[in-house]
């Protein structure tokens, strides 16, 4: 049930392939418990910028995707990486 939340938060449509994925992550990230709140902040202020965290196809790790509209909003997301 976790996995399905945080899938949900992240703006994925839950399956048992992605929940299955989403548990590896969880496995293969240390101290997951402790930033995963942080995880979906971040996630939610890159949306504003059009960028987002997201699961690799080929991985079991989380990336951040920027893809920001303009140079400025590249930018800025980058700048909401940093802290």
């Amino acid at each position: 049930m976790i996995n399905e939340a945080i899938l949900r938060q992240l703006d994925y449509t839950p399956n048992e392939a992605l929940k299955e994925q989403m548990g590896r992550i969880i496995e293969n990230t240390r101290a997951f418990p402790k930033i995963e709140k942080h995880l979906m902040e971040l996630h939610k202020q890159l949306k504003v910028d059009g960028s987002y965290i997201a699961m690799s196809n080929s991985e079991d790790y989380f990336k951040i995707k920027i893809e920001a509209i303009s140079s400025a909003l590249t930018d800025e997301a980058h700048e909401k990486i940093k802290h």
